[in-house]
């Protein structure tokens, strides 16, 4: 995975990084609307042991929580300056393919809230934060479990959405954990043993 993230550092052609021939979207994994994180059930509680590692507010988090939990699955150290360029190479990645290569398939399912023209011109700023459609697209790209979880009141962590459980089945690797605040907010979860 650092060397498809490298490749997309160095990326500014944006139709130069093909993933293979004629490559898609699935369907969007809950229909034609992304799901709603209220929607999370008792059953969805993890039993997992998690430490929360804190990212930055800059309208990057949840490029740089993703960049944070893809080093951490594989060993590797993510210095501050590498963390920003990984992240804005997820950013610039999650742009390519909603905005680019898919944009009519986005469009014609509503799957980007609001006009996609804006969508995309905002998408590229790095103050612009992410979602739920670049969550479902970088799990794509990875083929990696994607799973983001709420904080209870107890201090728990309750799964609300997983993207990408089919590569589980395909030895995709270790899932990337995200804590959303429920507001605005993404920070990366490392699994504690």
């Amino acid at each position: 995975m650092w060397n498809k993230i490298v490749a997309m550092r160095k990326q500014t052609n944006y139709s130069a990084l093909r993933l293979s021939t004629g490559w898609t979207l699935p369907p969007f994994p809950f229909g034609s609307f992304p799901p709603r994180f209220w929607w999370a059930s008792a059953s969805e509680k993890s039993h997992r042991r998690f430490r929360k590692v804190s990212v930055k507010g800059d309208g990057r988090c949840l490029f740089r929580a993703i960049a944070k939990c893809l080093a951490h699955n594989e060993g590797r150290a993510l210095p501050e300056h590498l963390e920003v360029a990984d992240a804005d190479a997820l950013r610039r990645e999650a742009y390519k393919i909603i905005c680019v290569e898919q944009r009519a398939k986005f469009e014609k399912n509503m799957l980007i809230e609001g006009n996609i023209r804006h969508y995309c011109q905002e998408l590229l700023k790095p103050s612009f934060y992410g979602g739920e459609p670049e969550i479902w697209v970088l799990s794509e790209v990875f083929q990696v479990p994607i799973q983001v979880y709420l904080q209870t009141e107890d201090g728990e962590y309750r799964k609300i959405v997983e993207y990408g459980k089919q590569f589980w089945n395909k030895g995709g690797g270790l899932p990337v954990c995200l804590l959303y605040n429920g507001i605005n907010h993404y920070d990366a979860l490392f699994e504690s043993h």
